[in-house]
């Protein structure tokens, strides 16, 4: 089945998109990743995933430059749709999912919500009322949305059976997202340091922080 996961701007959506490809990917799907223009670096090589050139809107010249991306973004958006056929669409949040949900709408392909953030992101509350089925993290997210929604939990084992068509086969998984094994030994007595903030930023800076907090800390 050809699945769309749409979504962006951030790591917070391209992330669990990813886990959620290989998933897919695992039970013989064919899913396909569309991510903003910006993101292509976060995409590992094998991935199949298409970019639509769109920002978000927030100052005069970020919501100028995305009305004007935006009706590009939408015949882009249609493009990738009318090739890929797909089954579904599965929303992550940002705004590239936009002009990609909105064709969706438009051509009454089923619109699958994920939410990471406790507090719904816009992209998602406008189409909360069209989606078959929004999958929430945190409970505070039921504040945003039609209590006649189904909702299902992420990060604990969860089942999709109330989703009463059989057309699609996502009604029939029982998920259990498993915990990430640790990817750096640490000695339980040794301090430890947790440095937080936005991947891509914290990208371009990780050399500096490693060189001024080994200084402090007097470590190499």
């Amino acid at each position: 089945m050809n699945i769309i996961l749409c979504g962006g701007g951030t790591a917070g959506h391209i992330t669990p998109a990813i886990s959620i490809y290989d998933f897919l990917k695992k039970l013989g799907h064919n899913p396909r990743l569309v991510v903003a223009q910006k993101d292509y670096n976060l995409i590992p090589n094998h991935y199949n995933f298409n970019s639509i050139n769109i920002n978000a809107p927030g100052n005069i010249l970020k919501n100028i430059a995305f009305i004007l991306k935006f009706i590009p973004a939408l015949f882009k958006a249609k493009e990738i749709i009318k090739k890929q056929k797909p089954a579904c669409i599965i929303g992550m949040g940002g705004f590239v999912a936009l002009p990609v949900l909105y064709v969706a709408k438009w051509n009454h392909i089923p619109i699958f919500l994920c939410e990471q953030n406790s507090i719904p992101g816009k992209v998602n509350r406008i189409f909360y009322k069209h989606a078959k089925c929004c999958y929430l993290t945190f409970t505070k997210s039921l504040e945003y949305g039609d209590n006649q929604k189904i909702e299902i939990y992420i990060g604990k084992e969860f089942n999709v059976n109330d989703i009463k068509s059989t057309t699609y086969p996502l009604n029939t998984l029982s998920i259990k997202l498993p915990i990430a094994p640790p990817s750096i030994k640490l000695n339980d007595k040794s301090d430890k340091l947790l440095i937080v903030g936005d991947i891509l930023e914290l990208g371009k800076k990780s050399k500096k922080i490693h060189k001024k907090v080994g200084k402090l800390l007097d470590i190499p």
